[in-house]
């Protein structure tokens, strides 16, 4: 079996999707990508949707507004299998 490509994670990265068996390993990608945007710009707002419960438009409201405390911010959607399958056509 090829193993898998290694994500290429900065601060240039404005779109990923973490996804495989290995909950360890997408913590780790994750980690790495709020890391980044900590040294890069110096503080990010976090903002965490559960996948199960999160409708498209507050997800989409999340990454249309700015931050008011910091200057950049990371929005997660968690466990997103059923979000991304219920609205793949307006993502």
């Amino acid at each position: 079996m090829a193993k898998a490509k290694a994500a290429d994670i900065s601060t240039k990265t404005r779109f990923l999707v973490l996804y495989g068996p290995e909950a360890v390993v997408r913590r780790g990608y994750m980690d790495t990508m709020r890391a980044a945007l900590d040294e890069e710009y110096g503080g990010v707002h976090i903002v965490e949707c559960e996948g199960k419960t999160a409708q498209l438009a507050d997800v989409l409201d999340e990454l249309r507004t700015y931050s008011l405390m910091m200057s950049y911010k990371l929005v997660i959607v968690t466990e997103a299998d059923d979000f991304v399958k219920q609205h793949r056509a307006s993502l």
